[in-house]
């Protein structure tokens, strides 16, 4: 019996550690992607915290870039937290970064 119950918690206390982790959303541009961009820096310098990455080269804060519809940031707010939200099943980001750059 000893056995199982000592199985059950080295189970259970990492996946209830991972559940805790605050989640931060990252918006940006293609300052934010890579593996060298701001928001991969700020997840080595903050391990404790697990970021969601929603940045793509060319994105805005308001308009249709090159007319594209999927560059404009305040269109998609709503898919990147539905997104965000599932990937981290049903949580919110205590955290929304946005960070866009020249575009």
């Amino acid at each position: 019996m000893k056995r199982i119950f000592i199985f059950v918690i080295t189970i259970l206390i990492p996946m209830m550690t991972l559940a805790q982790k605050p989640v931060w959303l990252t918006i940006g541009d293609s300052n934010g992607t890579g593996s060298e961009a701001w928001p991969a820096q700020l997840q080595r310098v903050m391990p404790s915290v697990q970021i969601i990455n929603h940045s793509i080269p060319g994105n805005t804060i308001g308009f249709d870039n090159l007319g594209r519809k999927d560059l404009n940031t305040l269109r998609n707010i709503h898919r990147y937290l539905e997104e965000s939200e599932k990937e981290i099943n049903g949580r919110e980001p205590q955290h929304i970064l946005i960070l866009l750059g020249t575009n």
